[in-house]
């Protein structure tokens, strides 16, 4: 038989219900996301800085996307919105998309913005870290520097190739003997191969070239690729003179420093020197100038990208 039932009653039945109803659900949600700040850039910021010279109004410039095939930006090359006031700084302030471009800039008299009329100048600073990718003053009616580079392409879907024919009934001769063993060792490159690329460095020395030194620094190893003079053991020999020192450096991201140890730059207190530095089989100008303190830099280049890690499991 079962064990006595226990004396405790079942419990009691629950209170009466509540009279108010259960809380209506919250609203619906806003129908558009949150737009982004007006000024939001989607690209990359480029900045054009212009020091003009006693004729403003002979100055224009034009941004060329070489990735399209259309001027980005430009100022005043129909003349309807010239620099309006002679031996001042202006600055225009752009979003424009990542690609590679050609900034020229362009002087109607032919003397460019320095120094026969004033001490004018000009740069273009690219990203959020302000990198100056051309400048200039010293130049006739044009001088044009390309930088950057186009959007990498989708690749195309790879073609399917039929499954090939079964090849014809053997033939009853055999097949011929092997070739000789290969060489042991392949052959070896010319001697003048770069397997990284070109950079020349150009100096037109001033009055006094033994003042001039620079070097080129690897930002992505953090070490000097190459440098001239620094050291004051190699100067430059000659004075009011062009030099060009070529080499084959890896790719990556430099900065090139100039030095004047006196302090007054290359041009033009005593002679018109200037430097370029030119990049690649088509010598892109990455880096010029000529009217500094004692020094100037320029940054350039991308590092190589990493390989990434085995994705995880």
């Amino acid at each position: 038989p079962t064990n006595n039932p226990t004396t405790l009653p079942t419990p009691q039945p629950t209170p009466n219900p509540t009279l108010q109803p259960s809380p209506q659900p919250t609203p619906n949600p806003t129908a558009n996301p949150t737009s982004l700040p007006p000024d939001t850039c989607l690209g990359v910021s480029l900045t054009v800085n212009v020091k003009t010279d006693n004729y403003p109004e002979e100055i224009s410039w034009q941004l060329f996307n070489e990735c399209t095939g259309t001027a980005e930006k430009s100022r005043n090359l129909d003349m309807s919105n010239p620099y309006s006031a002679a031996n001042t700084n202006f600055s225009d302030e752009y979003c424009v998309p990542y690609a590679r471009y050609t900034f020229t800039v362009y002087d109607s008299y032919g003397d460019g913005v320095c120094c026969s009329h004033g001490n004018g100048d000009y740069s273009v600073e690219l990203g959020q870290d302000n990198n100056v990718v051309a400048q200039g003053g010293q130049f006739a009616s044009t001088q044009s520097t390309t930088f950057g580079l186009c959007p990498s392409q989708p690749t195309n879907n790879p073609t399917t190739l039929p499954t090939p024919q079964p090849t014809p009934n053997p033939t009853l001769q055999p097949s011929p003997q092997p070739t000789p063993n290969p060489t042991a060792n392949p052959t070896s490159l010319p001697p003048d191969t770069c397997l990284g690329v070109s950079l020349t460095v150009n100096v037109k020395t001033d009055n006094y070239p033994e003042e001039i030194s620079w070097q080129l620094f690897n930002e992505c190893t953090g070490t000097a690729e190459k440098s001239r003079n620094l050291d004051m053991s190699n100067p430059y020999s000659a004075a009011n003179t062009n030099f060009s020192d070529e080499y084959c450096v890896p790719y990556a991201r430099y900065t090139f420093t100039v030095y004047d140890s006196y302090g007054d730059g290359v041009c033009c207190s005593h002679g018109n020197g200037d430097y370029s530095v030119e990049l690649g089989q088509d010598n892109n100008v990455v880096a010029q100038g000529g009217q500094f303190a004692s020094t100037q830099s320029t940054t350039f280049g991308l590092c190589p990208s990493q390989p990434t890690n085995n994705p995880t499991t």
